[in-house]
């Protein structure tokens, strides 16, 4: 099986995660993704548990099944865009270019926008 274009189907393939019928199924724990109410204004963005070690592993696994929701968080080089934050059980990820802050199994993991102004 050859490199995909898209990086985040590289990481699913590296992760063994593509083919998985279920992994919950399969009997892995798995963190949580939520997503803010505004966000879902736009587009379908509902709770997930879903495997990943790190968070762009873990948003590899949501974008692969809910696609449309990439754009509005990540830019066109997959790093996290300027509006948007995300925290890993309550902390601000600190790596915005490569998502390599890690996700343990019990994970709770917010993607919401951030706030500026005075």
């Amino acid at each position: 099986m050859g490199e995909a274009k898209d990086p985040f189907t590289n990481l699913l393939r590296q992760a063994g995660l593509i083919g998985y019928p279920s992994a919950e199924r399969a009997g892995k724990r798995m963190a949580q993704i939520h997503f803010t109410h505004n966000l879902e204004r736009h587009v379908a963005c509902p709770s997930a548990r879903l495997p990943g070690a790190t968070v762009a592993e873990l948003l590899a696994a949501y974008f692969a099944a809910h696609p449309r929701a990439r754009g509005y968080v990540l830019d066109d080089r997959g790093a996290l865009r300027t509006h948007m934050t995300v925290f890993v059980d309550g902390t601000a990820v600190r790596d915005r270019a490569h998502l390599s802050d890690p996700v343990a199994e019990d994970s709770d993991v917010y993607v919401m926008q951030a706030l500026s102004g005075g």
